[in-house]
């Protein structure tokens, strides 16, 4: 893995990691201040989109890796 890749590798982790953490945030403080509609929307809008962030992401990763992005098969 090149310098540059990994860095950025290490950046989308942090990233994801931070949106994952300020998505359970939201949760808490939905549960605790008992107003569901801003702080439950927001969560929910914001691990939706960490989640397809990390998806697309990977996906495009793996294909660089693989080789191959016809069949999946690692050459």
């Amino acid at each position: 893995m090149k310098k540059n890749e990994r860095g950025a590798f290490i950046a989308v982790n942090v990233i994801m990691a931070l949106m994952g953490l300020a998505s359970l945030v939201l949760i808490i403080i939905s549960m605790v201040t008992d107003k569901v509609t801003p702080y439950l929307a927001l969560s929910l809008g914001l691990s939706g989109f960490a989640n397809i962030f990390g998806c697309i992401y990977r996906n495009r990763r793996r294909d660089k890796e693989d080789g191959s992005c016809e069949n999946r098969s690692v050459s």
